[in-house]
Order: structure tokens, then C-alpha cells, then sequence
């Protein structure tokens, strides 16, 4: 049809509510995820890890298996706290690397491109969109953390009966949160450094400069001023002596459980304020 004879019409039919436009956002996020072949394999491979750890719990709890591997009771075979802290490690490590994948190609390519002001010309407001963006990672990001956590302390608790629940009633509240935790923080830094460099690459490299680089710069600070304070750069570090906390684990390191909360809100709070500094709908340029 040619040009001249398309006739317009205005849309007539109904707006979402204000309070759940955002869940566009994240469907069609999730659409364009999905879509790949590649991201869908690697989501994929985020399971073997539970897969086997599931194999473990059964292997407790079946004797006869055990005795046909030829496997004896040792450490690795029992289920208690420190087995779901390393299970949250391991699922921890995965959903750092899908963070680093999915988080830069939520906003540098809208900002890059200048799509911002189309979202927000829409009855879209700038806490929608970032709902919206970050909503995508927190939810896969719990797929592959907290959330299989959960199956496997159901079915250990399921095989070992007996007040084995009642006694660890704690242990979902700490896994719970040890992955909010995380999952708000990789969420945050990967949208809000894909906001500040607006190039997918580099936002990426910078995302894992944070947690690899911050680490070696902490400890030069520490050699020049004779301190142990520079380990405030460390997120791994930090993030772990949260988690110890939570499990009721002993910890390393002389820097206290209350600065590694503050250190690691702290960082929330300056991308926060990233994300309220970039996403606007116009930009003056100077």
C-alpha cells in the first residue's frame, strides 16, 4: 500500500495500570532472550551443578548406591551448612558470568541509539523502565541461585524426615537472603555500568574489572598505607564474609561483618544513583 493511502488511527484500546507497565519491559526482554539458541544452552548448563548436587543428597540417603560406587561417608557427603554455602558459591559464580552477558544488552543499546526517550515518551516513568530492565536479570538470576537452593533443602529434608526441618528452619531464611543479596548487586552494577559507558563491550569489561581488578587494587592500598581497609574493594571478598555470616560459618580476614554490609549497600546505592544520573529522557550537552 502505498504511502499516501495509510490511514492512521489512533489506538483505542486500554492501558495497562500504572503499577504493572513494567512487566512489558520484561516480557519482551525475556522474548528476545529466549529467541537466542546460545543464551538458552548456556541457562542450561547454569542446572548441571544442582543436577549433581541432587545426585549427592540422593547418594546420603541411599546406602546400596554408595556401596556400588565404591563411595565412603566423607566430607562431601554431608548435608549441612557448609554444603549449601558451596552450592550458593557455585551458583553465585554462574550468575556472575549470565549477569555480565544479559545486563549490558538491557539499556547500553537504548542509550546508545537514543531509545530512551521513546520508552519514556510512553506512559512509562524512568522507575517503570529500570523495574523493567533490572526485573529481567532478577528474575533469571533467582532461576539459577536461590531457587535451587530451595529444591535441594526440600528434598534433603524430604529423605531425611525425622525433625530434620524443624531443626533447620534458619537455612532457607540465609539462603534466601545470601542470594537477594547478590542478586541485587550484580543486577545493579551490570544495568547501571551498561547506563554510564552506553557500549555493551566495554560495560562488560568493566563489570568484570569491578569484581576481578577491585580486588588487586584493594590489596596495593593495603601494602602502601599498612591497613587492611583496602579490602573494601574486594566484592568477592565481601560478599563472602556475608554469606559466612548468614550461614553461621567462620569467617576470614580481619575486616568486620558490619563494613561488609555497609560496603556492599554502599555500592547499591552508588549505582542507584548511576541509573537516576543517566536515564534520562533528555540530555544537555554543554
Amino acid at each position: 500500500m502505498a504511502v499516501y493511502r495509510r490511514v492512521y488511527q489512533p489506538f483505542e484500546g486500554g492501558l495497562s495500570p500504572v503499577r504493572w507497565r513494567w512487566l512489558v519491559l520484561l516480557r519482551y526482554a525475556l522474548r528476545d532472550l529466549f529467541a537466542s539458541r546460545l543464551f538458552v544452552a548456556v541457562l542450561v548448563v547454569c542446572f548441571v551443578p544442582t543436577v549433581i548436587e541432587a545426585t549427592i543428597v540422593w547418594l546420603v540417603h541411599n546406602p546400596t548406591a554408595r556401596a556400588l560406587l565404591h563411595m565412603g561417608s566423607g566430607s562431601l557427603l554431608v548435608i549441612d551448612e557448609r554444603f549449601f554455602y558451596r552450592v550458593l558459591a557455585i551458583q553465585g559464580g554462574l550468575a556472575l558470568f549470565l549477569a555480565a552477558a544479559i545486563g549490558p544488552r538491557l539499556v547500553a543499546p537504548d542509550l546508545a541509539d537514543g531509545a530512551l526517550a521513546l520508552y519514556l515518551s510512553r506512559p512509562l516513568s524512568r522507575t517503570a523502565y529500570v523495574a523493567g530492565k533490572t526485573g529481567t536479570l532478577l528474575l533469571l538470576l533467582s532461576v539459577v541461585t536461590w531457587l535451587p537452593l530451595l529444591a535441594l533443602y526440600l528434598l534433603q529434608g524430604g529423605l531425611e524426615g525425622g525433625g530434620w526441618f524443624l531443626g533447620h528452619l534458619w537455612l532457607p531464611v540465609a539462603i534466601v537472603l545470601a542470594a537477594a543479596l547478590w542478586i541485587a548487586l550484580l543486577s545493579l552494577l551490570s544495568v547501571a555500568l551498561s547506563a554510564w559507558v552506553r557500549w555493551r563491550l566495554a560495560a562488560t569489561g568493566l563489570f568484570f574489572a569491578v569484581f576481578f581488578v577491585g580486588s588487586g587494587i584493594g590489596e596495593i592500598f593495603n601494602q602502601v598505607l599498612r591497613t587492611h581497609w583496602g579490602r573494601v574493594l574486594n566484592l568477592n571478598l565481601l560478599i563472602d564474609l556475608v554469606w559466612r555470616g548468614l550461614f553461621g560459618l567462620p569467617r576470614h580476614g580481619d575486616l568486620p561483618l558490619s563494613a561488609a554490609w555497609a560496603a556492599l549497600l554502599a555500592v547499591c546505592g552508588i549505582c542507584w544513583w548511576i541509573l537516576d544520573r543517566r536515564l534520562r529522557a533528555r540530555e544537555v550537552v554543554r
